[in-house]
């Protein structure tokens, strides 16, 4: 799984071979639906040169998978003509005004996915629950559970109710600590 899928015609080079596995980079459309029906991704960056309309179609177009609903997508742009549609229509995470330097553009991939990391060092896992952040103890999860839009998870002392998030995605990071029973579970 690739973390971040990037669609645009390639005005700058942020590709697989800046970033490791971690980065998928389309230019065509039929590609990014291809890319955003099998994949899962926790980021999806728009650059919407030479694709106008086509890039928030684009974006429309991943928001109904179901697998894609929650993801984030940011649009970068040369000037604000979409961004009242980007927000409003696709609720994207970001809209970003370029020139954006390779630089500054691996920036926004390293913040975006520092937020996005559930995982510490410690040994721990840190689940949100609307504006609270619970952090726990890989042992004491005795399973979680995906229910709806929620995930819930399940120590002795507690159930906790957080955000969703796909369990194939959890079990990618968390493999070798937890075994997958049911699709759900």
């Amino acid at each position: 799984m690739s973390e971040i899928l990037i669609y645009g015609p390639g005005a700058f080079s942020i590709n697989e071979k800046n970033n490791g596995k971690f980065v998928r980079y389309v230019k065509e459309l039929n590609e990014f639906k291809k890319r955003v029906l099998t994949e899962d991704y926790l980021m999806i960056i728009i650059d919407l040169e030479r694709r106008n309309r086509y890039g928030i179609s684009a974006a429309e177009f991943a928001r109904e998978i179901p697998r894609q609903s929650l993801t984030r997508i940011i649009f970068l742009c040369q000037n604000h003509d979409y961004e009242l549609e980007a927000f409003h229509r696709v609720h994207c995470y970001d809209y970003m005004i370029k020139p954006l330097s390779p630089q500054d553009m691996l920036k926004l991939v390293s913040l975006c996915m520092q937020r996005l990391s559930r995982k510490t060092d410690d040994g721990t896992i840190v689940f949100q629950a609307g504006q609270k952040k619970y952090k726990l103890k890989r042992g004491d999860i005795c399973f979680i559970e995906s229910i709806g839009r929620k995930i819930r998870i399940v120590t002795p002392e507690s159930s906790i109710k957080a955000q969703y998030f796909p369990l194939n995605d959890f079990l990618g990071q968390y493999g070798q600590y937890f075994i997958k029973i049911h699709r759900s579970i």
